[in-house]
C-alpha cells in the first residue's frame, strides 16, 4: 500500500511545482505556553529557627533590560512572596512572625542530569552572593533578588514587556469570568528527578471598584490592591 502511495505524492508535489506554487517546509512547532510558563517558575526551600521540617515556596524568574549596560542587556531577577523571602509564618501563638532563616535554596531544572537528577539546588540568603530587595510599602507581598541563568538550566525568564499594564487591561477588556492560569508548587510531591510545577486554571472573580483593606495594616493608609 505505502509503494502505490509514495508515487502519487511525488507526482502532486512535480505538478506544484511545475504550476508555480512553491512546496513551503513544515513549520516548526511553537512551545506550548504552559511549557514557557512551567519553565519560569523554580522551587525556593528554607529552614529557619523556631520551625521544624523545611519551609516550601515557589518565584518565577524575570528579565528586566538595563539602559546603563551597553548592547541591549538584561538584568535577571527571581520573583517571590516577601513572606517567603523572610520566612514569615505562624509562631506557636499563631502570630505570622518572621523567623530567623539559617539555610535557603532556589531549585532549578537542569537540561541534562547530573548523577541521576535534573533538579539543581542554588544557595540563597545567608547564603548566596545576593540579597532579597523588598518594597517600601511593607503591605506588598513581594520580594526580588538578582538571579544568574546559566545555559544548561531548564528554565525560561520572562520579560517584563510580557507584564499587563492599565493600557492592556483596556485595552483586551480584561474582567471576570476572563480565565487566568496558575503556576506553582505541589506541597505534597515535587518530582523524582527534578522540580515538576503544577499549573492551575481558574477565572478571574472580581475587580475592585475602589481601594482594598490588606490583612497587614501599611503605615499611612490603606493601598489599593
Amino acid at each position: 500500500m505505502i509503494s502505490r502511495i509514495l508515487p502519487v505524492l511525488a507526482l502532486v508535489a512535480l505538478e506544484m511545482a511545475v504550476s508555480g506554487q512553491v512546496v513551503q517546509p513544515t513549520p516548526a512547532p511553537q512551545p506550548r505556553f504552559e511549557d514557557t510558563l512551567s519553565k519560569s517558575v523554580l522551587r525556593i526551600t528554607s529552614q529557619a529557627v523556631g520551625i521544624d521540617g523545611v519551609l516550601n515556596g515557589t518565584g518565577f524568574v524575570v528579565q528586566v533590560p538595563e539602559t546603563r549596560l551597553e548592547g541591549n542587556q538584561v538584568i535577571v531577577y527571581l520573583v517571590t512572596n516577601r513572606h517567603v523571602a523572610k520566612a514569615i509564618a505562624p509562631d506557636a501563638s499563631g502570630r505570622n512572625v518572621q523567623h530567623q532563616i539559617t539555610k535557603m535554596d532556589a531549585v532549578v531544572n537542569l537540561k541534562a542530569a547530573v548523577n541521576g537528577t535534573n533538579a539543581k539546588t542554588i544557595s540563597l540568603p545567608p547564603m548566596g552572593p545576593f540579597q532579597w530587595h523588598f518594597p517600601i510599602d511593607d503591605t506588598v507581598d513581594l520580594a526580588v533578588i538578582p538571579f544568574v541563568m546559566r545555559d544548561d538550566y531548564d528554565a525560561v525568564q520572562i520579560s517584563v514587556a510580557a507584564f499587563f499594564t492599565s493600557d492592556l487591561w483596556a485595552k483586551y477588556r480584561i474582567g471576570p469570568g476572563d480565565k487566568v492560569l496558575t503556576c506553582g508548587y505541589f506541597l505534597h510531591y515535587a518530582g523524582a528527578h527534578r522540580f515538576q510545577p503544577i499549573i492551575r486554571e481558574g477565572s478571574l472573580a472580581m475587580v475592585p471598584d475602589d481601594v482594598m483593606e490588606v490583612t497587614q495594616p501599611p503605615k499611612s493608609g490603606p493601598r489599593r490592591m
